[in-house]
């Protein structure tokens, strides 16, 4: 397949849907318009503050995490370009007390911030900047492997992407939590490196420039690494790894085949996600935040039950430094009011868990966490029937609403220029007609399937904790490539038809 001339077109067609998503992504200027609110927090802070005042990896002067987190709780937010720029120019009251990120997002964002910010500037333009760096090598390797119909891949990827760029996700209130290249598009950094894998494992032969194959696999692992580390969740994408070395096995391939596409990846993924950052990070080591929280999200997302707080959940646990106490909805207070609760029950002092006259939740680390787990459990056993009512009712609700609130055009005044999807719609077409396998009746079951894995492992993450429409990026991506596959193998079909039709038409009528 690989010297089918069709072929040539795919890297040039391909390549040229991602400058084009460049344009668009760039064309936004989201940095000149909105605060990026999860970044500001913590990773865009310890990041100026090492180029302000040299302050040790991971760690932030106090009073410029302070300038950032004032202005995230402000009722007008600083868009992120002028703020980062004020902070660069000393707006920012320095405390020179050494401080720790405690946002619960762990050293990914941090190790995000600090290679945009040294390859871009201090920039809030920085970070799109980097995604879009990771996505171009990514892509790049993924064609450079497959020069075959899969290849394809990376052009409905590319095309997915740009359909989520004329979606509400691009108006403000949810943009600031989810501004192109921040925390939460990392999501999809990792499912072509994940899908490049799960190729590699069921390639049956070994192919030429064998050198070359295991250096491309090898890039695509540490860039899959990098996106479970930077947001977390992406850890799902190695479920579908998982499944593919299983299929493996069960047609037969033998280990000795397996242990170099399986090995190589894993050691990378391996030290990614484990040695590099222990080594690099050991302040976070120590105090248990050198990964995102887990249990503090599956716990507050039990607020989308209607009937959160529980009956006596409010009595269960007390916690006077807060006055609202739990509350209705998905709230961080309501974590922080429970472990509030376990400080004064096991008589610790504050000064353990709250960070000091920065804002009233606790220090985000593993014992926070652990303390969070404990109560989940607490409050299962106490109100098993609520607790499953919000996971298979409520949460499977609050999804749908999601999905159907962005399966909309966005503001026009908030998107890019139509001219930009217009153009990647042709370049789609340009591959389909490249690539005529993609839209057969033979390939779709196939692509489905493959799709379809990735959004069923997709949902995991989703209903451990909770689905809106900012965190729902991959799932949107996969809805769209589903849709698209589906559209183009209908126009095939209903094409072919007409052609087939016409072809016998002809050979009935008489010639003349």
């Amino acid at each position: 397949m690989s010297d089918n001339k069709h072929f040539r077109l795919l890297p040039l067609l391909s390549l040229s849907m991602f400058a084009v998503y460049v344009y668009a992504v760039l064309s936004l200027h989201q940095g000149m318009h909105i605060g990026f609110a999860t970044e500001e927090s913590g990773a865009i802070a310890v990041a100026v503050s090492r180029r302000l005042y040299g302050t040790p990896w991971g760690f932030c002067d106090l009073g410029l995490m302070r300038y950032f987190w004032s202005n995230i709780i402000a009722p007008e937010n600083v868009p992120a370009a002028r703020l980062i720029a004020h902070a660069m120019n000393g707006a920012a009251t320095p405390s020179h007390q050494l401080w720790l990120s405690d946002d619960g997002d762990g050293v990914g964002p941090i190790v995000m911030a600090e290679f945009a910010f040294a390859l871009f500037g201090a920039t809030a333009r920085a970070l799109p900047l980097f995604f879009l760096l990771l996505n171009g090598i990514s892509s790049i390797c993924f064609l450079a492997r497959f020069r075959d119909a899969r290849g394809a891949a990376a052009a409905l990827l590319l095309f997915a992407q740009t359909l989520l760029l004329f979606t509400p996700l691009m108006q403000p209130e949810w943009a600031w939590q989810a501004p192109v290249g921040g925390i939460r598009y990392y999501s999809v950094v990792g499912v072509l490196p994940a899908l490049h894998w799960c190729l590699e494992i069921g390639d049956s032969g070994l192919g030429s420039r064998i050198p070359l194959r295991w250096t491309l696999l090898g890039t695509q692992s540490a860039i899959l690494a990098f996106a479970i580390l930077v947001r977390g969740s992406p850890i799902y994408l190695l479920a579908p790894v998982t499944i593919c070395i299983l299929l493996a096995l069960r047609r037969g391939t033998k280990l000795a085949r397996l242990r170099r596409p399986v090995l190589l990846p894993a050691t990378v993924v391996f030290a990614g996600l484990i040695v590099l950052p222990s080594l690099a990070y050991p302040a976070y080591v120590q105090t248990g935040r050198l990964y995102a929280v887990k249990w503090h999200r599956t716990l507050i997302s039990l607020g989308a039950n209607p009937a959160w707080p529980f009956p006596g959940l409010r009595e269960r646990y007390h916690c006077p430094e807060i006055p609202a106490g739990i509350v209705p909805g998905m709230s961080d207070g309501n974590g922080a009011c429970i472990i509030d609760d376990y400080v004064n029950k096991h008589g610790l002092s504050n000064k353990q868990l709250y960070a000091e006259a920065t804002y009233d939740y606790p220090i985000w680390s593993s014992a926070e966490d652990q303390i969070e787990r404990y109560a989940f459990f607490d409050i299962l056993l106490a109100y098993p029937g609520q607790v499953v009512m919000t996971f298979l009712y409520y949460k499977p609700q609050l999804a749908w609403k999601s999905l159907v609130a962005t399966l909309r055009p966005g503001d026009a005044a908030t998107r890019p220029a139509a001219a930009f999807l217009l153009a990647q719609l042709a370049l789609l077409i340009a591959v389909a007609f490249a690539v005529p396998v993609v839209v057969t009746t033979v390939a779709l079951p196939r692509q489905l399937a493959v799709i379809g894995l990735f959004l069923v492992t997709g949902t995991v993450p989703q209903f451990a904790a909770w689905t809106v429409p900012y965190t729902m990026i991959d799932l949107l991506i996969y809805v769209f490539c589903l849709a698209t596959v589906l559209i183009f193998w209908m126009a095939a079909v209903f094409g072919n038809g007409i052609l087939s039709s016409t072809i016998r038409q002809t050979r009935r009528t008489p010639s003349l």
